[in-house]
């Protein structure tokens, strides 16, 4: 397996609920993987062909890569696509 190098791993922050330590590497690797595929198309347009051949390697559907693109954009650490939960953002009432 080649050793990774600084190109091809993004950094890994704190943006995850929880404590990261509580991650395990399976997760991790899930994480760095969908980050680094995701990535490569930063300043690229996404097409949706690539997006659904994205989405068929991590598992994932399609519409989950723009996404993490979209997470990614703003935080580019990896763990910007951890924790995203299905449903409504909550909003404050003020």
């Amino acid at each position: 397996m080649p050793r990774k190098t600084a190109s091809n791993t993004l950094p890994a922050r704190r943006q995850a609920e929880g404590q990261l330590e509580q991650i395990d590497d399976s997760q991790w690797l899930a994480i760095q993987r969908a980050a680094q595929l995701v990535s490569r198309f930063d300043d690229k347009p996404l097409s949706l062909a690539q997006a659904k051949k994205i989405a068929d390697r991590l598992g994932i559907n399609w519409r989950t890569v723009y996404r993490y693109r979209d997470r990614l954009s703003d935080n580019s650490e990896a763990t910007a696509i951890k924790g995203i939960r299905r449903g409504w953002k909550s909003t404050a009432h003020g």
